[in-house]
């Protein structure tokens, strides 16, 4: 129960910042300081910088994230949802390769850390993250092998 609870302490918090992060994108602030605020928070709720969330792949930080348990899935929650943002920058600045790269790695960090978490009040936040990145698709237009790993990973926690 303590873990449930310090697992729903990081998601709560972590969504306090995206509902500042939406906010402050609504108010038509610039990139630079979308990045900015990504990078002021990513510590905090990684326990990575930007750039080294950015720059690992998505699998290497599972194992990262693993060597924690208690803070694992928070972690796995927060990182997924960071590089979604990040490839949303990616977009901005024209890079598509790098935005599909990095919205995959956000699928894929955010559906391991579902199959982490035991709690239903717990799951169904992974759950509702992975709905929000799979209706954010569209911005990442995907090969076949890329379209078919999303179904699949959404698909198991999503109907």
């Amino acid at each position: 129960m303590i873990r449930n609870d310090f697992l729903l302490r990081q998601i709560e918090q972590f969504g306090a910042f995206l509902r500042k992060l939406l906010s402050a994108r609504e108010a038509g602030i610039a990139a630079a300081e979308v990045q900015s605020l990504l990078e002021g928070e990513c510590l905090t709720f990684t326990g990575l910088t930007l750039e080294a969330l950015s720059e690992t792949p998505a699998e290497a930080l599972v194992s990262r994230f693993l060597m924690n348990a208690n803070q694992a899935p928070g972690r796995l929650y927060a990182a997924g949802r960071v590089l979604a943002e990040v490839a949303e920058l990616d977009l901005l600045d024209g890079n598509l390769l790098r935005a599909r790269e990095r919205y995959l790695d956000a699928v894929r960090l955010v559906a391991f850390g579902a199959a982490q978490v035991e709690d239903e009040e717990a799951r169904e936040l992974f759950v509702t993250a992975l709905e929000d990145l799979n209706g954010r698709g569209h911005r990442f237009p995907l090969d076949d092998a890329g379209e078919s790993e999303i179904a699949e990973l959404v698909g198991r926690f999503v109907s």
